[in-house]
């Protein structure tokens, strides 16, 4: 008879929100702003894992929804020397990646896999609003960014898709050995696909996600078009991101393999409208 399954597990989240926001009238002018930040912080306190887990793979003590199990890349096969320094698997050739003997048995397999403590949930996000008015013009605007936040920023290119043009601008070659990225790869079928800390990146960032310009008719002019009311604005959306991550939207959420790299980024959307009351 096997087992019945059971909701085995602690878990604990902490963390705090607040916000804050300042009104002036200037005469004519006007404006609110106004900013909120959240931090949450969680942690895995107990599960049940299986025995003889090794430290460095069990999910306690990490936080929830932690990437899984991976290599930690700690650089490039650049030269034959490397090669001959490092462990490694059967499979690799220059350009591939270094990865870390953890348990030092100059040997490389599934139990050099470490559980990092980075996820794709930020522990820090926050927003800024600002609203003005002068006479007749408004403008508004939404900053929002987040930090303590990481992609897995990898894309299966080979034969299953193309290679980023900065993946193969930088890629390494026996002629650019002192290259950005390792070697082109086959999906997860060579070793640079294996799944490593290397694509592992940060995603923080700031981005402009709203902003709109209006302006409202005198009603000594609408009235003379038999109008109540006539508003023209201009809007846009995701305009400006400030970011480190490279070719891929920071908002992105991953797929069913963690990697940001299926994910289609969100695009810039502009607006132009007339608001008429009758």
């Amino acid at each position: 008879m096997a087992l019945p399954p059971e909701n085995i597990g602690i878990c604990e989240s902490k963390g705090f929100e607040a916000s804050l926001s300042y009104t002036k009238t200037l005469g004519d002018f006007k404006f609110v702003v106004g900013g909120n930040v959240s931090y949450a912080k969680s942690n895995v306190v107990y599960v049940d894992e299986a025995t003889g887990t090794l430290d460095w793979q069990k999910e306690e003590g990490k936080p929830i929804g932690s990437y899984g199990l991976m290599y930690d890349a700690i650089g490039i096969y650049r030269t034959q020397a490397d090669l001959d320094k490092y462990p490694h698997l059967s499979n690799v050739k220059l350009g591939d990646l270094i990865f870390r003997d953890v348990n030092d048995d100059k040997v490389i397999d599934g139990k050099d896999q470490i559980r990092t403590t980075k996820t794709n949930t930020p522990e820090l996000t926050y927003g800024i609003t600002l609203n003005t008015s002068y006479k007749q013009w408004d403008l508004s605007m939404l900053w929002q960014g987040a930090t303590k936040v990481w992609q897995y920023s990898f894309w299966e290119s080979g034969e299953i898709g193309n290679f980023t043009k900065d993946f193969y601008d930088n890629r390494w070659t026996s002629s650019n050995i002192d290259s950005k990225y390792p070697r082109v790869y086959d999906r997860a079928a060579t070793e640079v696909g294996y799944y490593s800390t290397f694509w592992l990146k940060s995603g923080s960032y700031i981005r402009l996600k709203n902003i709109q310009l209006s302006y409202t008719l005198p009603k000594v002019i609408v009235q003379k078009l038999s109008l109540s009311g006539l508003r023209m604005f201009l809007s846009g959306s995701n305009l400006l991101t400030f970011t480190g991550l490279k070719n891929l939207d920071p908002e992105t959420l991953a797929g069913s393999q963690n990697f940001s790299g299926w994910s289609t980024p969100q695009s810039r959307v502009y607006n132009i409208g007339i608001n008429v009351s009758f």
